[in-house]
């Protein structure tokens, strides 16, 4: 008897309220109940003290947990706490040997009841466990071990918030349905399983609780359970309850079940059908109540756990029918969070000034307000050219102003570390006065700022120069790279003027009408000198907005010094190292006072040179120029160099890029060493020879 109890009370669960009218049978309020005794009060009292006597004994089961939620009271975090996240892991996530169906299915009813998210208990998917159960060894499914249980407890389960079921789970909602009406009886009763032939009215009213909400929509399911009601109305006793030996006779659980069955298929258990004499289903049940509250399993008894929890059940199942407030074990999903709604940006306002703003006063004063989303005020905090600033209880900046550009940012932060901030720039420039306008120059000498072999310019320098004047930077006779800002660059190209780089062995003088307005490098590099060559030799580059200018046709003028009595005026030209060919190549030029001159046509290596230098084929490679990294080690040529124009700097900027020995080096070494051999070779033979005949005449 009490391994049977057991044994339903692990698999009690929940189900969907669906009304379905059964031949012979009334369903939802068709009929009155035939008996006046029990009235809606009665049956509130009735819950309220079998909930508070479930409560003062602490709650230790799930089915406990299960009745309380139904019944609208809050279950305690102590039974979460002291026992379903411990059962649950021991019994479904790590369970010693096998995780059993129903303790699977018992949880994930429970879980649902009390606000958990089955999907994700301990970060465990139970639905998943469910229709995907396990094999304890082949051909022993878990689902089908415990007998019709395990079918009976998924659906409720599965239903209890109706979870998805993917198409190829193992078990499907319609192979649970199939399975169990293949396993009905002919008198239309459950049986605890194939096993055991004896109907069982636990087992049938649950399996009437499974399959009710499928009733509307599958024929055969509709039939199964009108069956199943006419075997229960057949069976029920005159004392309005059923007698079964198995479980010690007449027991309040199997009226509980049943209640709980018909009101899931929408049919009153107050009802003719269920009611024999004078005693009704509900009226047989509370004979069962005991003076403190609970309920006895057989009367007469003391109260029952199993037996208390299973009626509260009943009860309220019976108590949402009468008042239509839905079905007992459907339970509503549990409510996603809203997200917090973003409190909105914070918002920055400055007054007295505009950004570009131009003023005339050295000082002037300014009012910054910030704001969070909510409307609440921040601090605000202010620099002026990167000098923070100190503002009064009214956010009052002063800013002394230096001549020329100022910025100002100021800026906020809100509660959630959210920034706003703001950057305006003003101009002061001095209230003119009644005088001569500057005077411009037709030519502005400037100083660059040196910093590893680079120079940069100021606008500043050049904003009096006159349109189409010069600017001349004398740089030294090293490897330098001049650098003009975009500022720098519009102001020049506007003036359209004529950019001179001088130094005591080399210029180049470039027209800068035609170039664009963004930064411009301007690079001499030179390289490490050649035997055949009257000047240095130098590479020359000019890189725009980081790309290499390569046509240069009438915009640029290369000048290089030479020694008056080393040019010949017949010869002497300016040559370029074509990467292509490996040899250089003639561009021409005009001498005068020291400099000879030359407009070409692109830019790359160039030096001076009586005539090009000459050589054998191997010879000639030789004569490429080559260029040094920094730590002072041999580089890649011009040619290797191709894709990419820029010459790096000398680690030094006193000495040239390195070039390898010419055609000239590379034979005159060989033959004269060669020559000397020969020399050598013959004064040794001649001597012994001469030593030779001295010995015959001896």
């Amino acid at each position: 008897m009490r391994i049977l109890q057991a044994m339903l009370a692990s698999v009690l669960s929940v189900v969907l309220f669906l009304g379905v009218p059964v031949a012979g049978i009334p369903s939802g309020h068709a009929e009155a109940a035939t008996s006046t005794d029990v009235s809606l009060a009665e049956i509130n009292k009735t819950i309220e003290g079998a909930a508070n006597h479930i409560l003062d004994s602490g709650v230790s089961s799930e089915w406990e947990a299960i009745g309380l939620a139904a019944a609208g009271y809050p279950v305690p975090d102590a039974y979460y706490q002291n026992h379903f996240s411990q059962s649950v892991d021991s019994q479904v996530i790590n369970p010693s040997r096998y995780a059993k169906i129903t303790d699977i299915e018992r949880h994930v009813i429970a879980a649902a009841a009390i606000g958990l998210d089955p999907l994700s208990v301990n970060g465990t998917d139970l639905i998943e466990k469910i229709y995907n159960s396990h094999d304890v060894s082949p051909g022993n499914d878990t689902m089908t071990l415990q007998g019709n249980n395990g079918p009976i407890f998924a659906l409720i389960a599965l239903d209890s918030q109706q979870f998805e079921v993917p198409s190829n789970a193992k078990w499907t909602r319609q192979k649970l349905i199939d399975e169990l009406l293949k396993q009905q009886n002919e008198d239309g009763s459950w049986s605890l399983s194939a096993y055991m032939s004896g109907p069982s009215y636990d087992i049938t009213a649950m399996a009437l609780i499974a399959l009710a909400p499928y009733t509307s929509s599958q024929g055969n399911v509709k039939k199964a359970v009108d069956g199943a009601l006419s075997f229960l109305s057949s069976e029920q006793q005159s004392s309005g309850g059923f007698d079964d030996p198995f479980v010690g006779g007449t027991s309040s659980e199997a009226t509980s079940q049943v209640i709980i069955a018909l009101t899931s298929n929408g049919i009153d258990p107050t009802s003719k059908a269920f009611t024999k004499g004078s005693n009704n289903l509900v009226t047989h049940l509370l004979s069962f109540k005991s003076e403190d509250g609970g309920f006895m399993h057989v009367s007469p008894g003391n109260s029952n756990g199993m037996a208390t929890e299973q009626a509260l059940q009943a009860l309220v199942a019976y108590q949402k029918f009468l008042k239509g407030e839905g079905k007992l074990y459907s339970f509503p999903k549990p409510l996603e969070p809203e997200p917090p709604t973003p409190m909105p940006d914070p918002t920055l306002t400055i007054k007295g000034v505009e950004d570009g703003q131009i003023v005339t006063t050295p000082e002037i004063t300014v009012t910054a307000e910030a704001k969070d989303g909510e409307g609440n005020a921040l601090v605000v905090d202010a620099k002026l050219n990167d000098q923070a600033l100190e503002g009064n209880k009214s956010g009052e900046f002063v800013l002394s102003l230096k001549e020329g550009k100022n910025v100002l940012i100021v800026s906020a932060q809100d509660q959630n570390e959210k920034v706003v901030s703001k950057k305006v720039t003003i101009q002061y420039k001095k209230e003119a006065k009644d005088e001569d306008p500057p005077k411009l120059l037709d030519q502005v000498t400037l100083k660059p700022v040196w910093k590893d072999g680079k120079g940069t310019i100021e606008m500043d320098s050049i904003s009096n120069l006159k349109a189409g004047g010069d600017i001349i930077i004398e740089i030294p006779d090293d490897s330098v790279t001049v650098v003009f800002p975009d500022e720098s660059m519009s102001v020049m190209v506007n003036k359209e003027a004529t950019l001179h780089l001088e130094s005591s062995q080399v210029k180049m003088k470039t027209e800068l009408k035609g170039f664009s307005k963004k930064e411009a490098e301007f690079s001499i590099q030179r390289m490490e000198g050649m035997k055949e060559a009257l000047s240095n030799v130098y590479d020359f580059t000019i890189k725009q907005d980081g790309e290499s200018i390569h046509d240069v046709k009438d915009a640029v003028e290369l000048s290089f010094a030479v020694k008056e009595e080393e040019v010949d005026s017949t010869s002497t030209a300016v040559y370029f190292y074509n990467s292509d060919t490996e040899k250089w190549d003639h561009v021409g030029g005009d001498y005068a006072d020291g400099w000879i001159s030359v407009q070409p046509d692109h830019l790359s290596t160039f030096a001076v040179f009586n005539s090009a230098p000459t050589g054998t084929e191997e010879e000639e490679k030789t004569n490429e120029p080559e260029k040094t990294q920094d730590d002072g080690k041999t580089g890649s040529s011009p040619k290797e160099n191709k894709k990419d124009d820029t010459v790096v700097p000398a680690a030094n900027p006193s000495s040239g890029k390195k070039l390898p020995n010419t055609g000239v080096n590379e034979w005159y070494l060989p033959v004269a060493g060669g020559l000397l051999l020969l020399t050598g070779l013959s004064i040794y033979f001649w001597g012994a020879r001469k030593k030779r005949k001295m010995e015959i005449k001896g």
